[in-house]
């Protein structure tokens, strides 16, 4: 059994990601594969998680973006971080297999990336790890997902004077651990978002 390491990195770029996103500029759209294995949410669409062999719903007009997108506000993230822009860049060009966001102004977003253990983690481990990165209100459930055992975490960030809410899906997809995580400063959004990525969630 692995260790739970590498979570702390992801929860804080959870955070980071929620400052920005917004001026975001030139994406690509996502380009919808047909599914019959799953029932699409009116106003979604499939997007499929590279590597993974499973696909998601996410809202309709919400658009990939890559590190290269970033506007100047991921100086003061990488700030908060500790970070330089140049590492900070290169961590998200590396950790996520995925990323989507709202369209401009709305800073939500919708992260994939793959967490170094070998199964679900326990409660208390995922709690214990969120908490260390600056999470805060941290709760989890577990869940059973269309591809395997998971957990829901839920939880707040503050970064600077902005606070965050996120939500991320911790899946067993048999090989690897997969992190969905979407976060935004409106919980509502969250809320929905994650709703759909649990009952969405299934093998291509």
């Amino acid at each position: 059994m692995k260790t739970f390491g590498g979570s702390s990195t992801v929860a804080a770029l959870v955070a980071a990601l929620a400052l920005t996103v917004s001026g975001c500029s030139g994406p690509d759209a996502t380009s919808p594969p047909p599914r019959t294995s799953a029932t699409l949410p009116a106003g979604h669409t499939w997007v499929d998680v590279p590597t993974q062999g499973v696909s998601v719903a996410a809202p309709q007009g919400w658009v990939k973006f890559t590190s290269k997108d970033t506007p100047e506000s991921l100086a003061a993230a990488a700030k908060a971080l500790g970070m330089t822009v140049e590492e900070l860049k290169a961590t998200l060009a590396s950790q996520y297999l995925l990323q989507l966001r709202a369209p401009a102004p709305d800073p939500s977003n919708l992260n994939a990336s793959v967490v170094d253990l070998d199964q679900v983690p326990s409660e208390g481990a995922l709690v214990s790890q969120l908490e260390a990165a600056g999470a805060q209100d941290v709760t989890v459930r577990p869940l059973r997902t269309a591809v395997g055992d998971a957990l829901l975490a839920r939880y707040r960030q503050q970064v600077g004077s902005v606070t965050v809410h996120g939500a991320g899906l911790f899946v067993d997809t048999g090989d690897e651990l997969l992190n969905l995580t979407v976060s935004s400063p409106d919980e509502s959004t969250v809320t929905a978002r994650a709703d759909v990525l649990a009952t969405s969630i299934h093998r291509t």
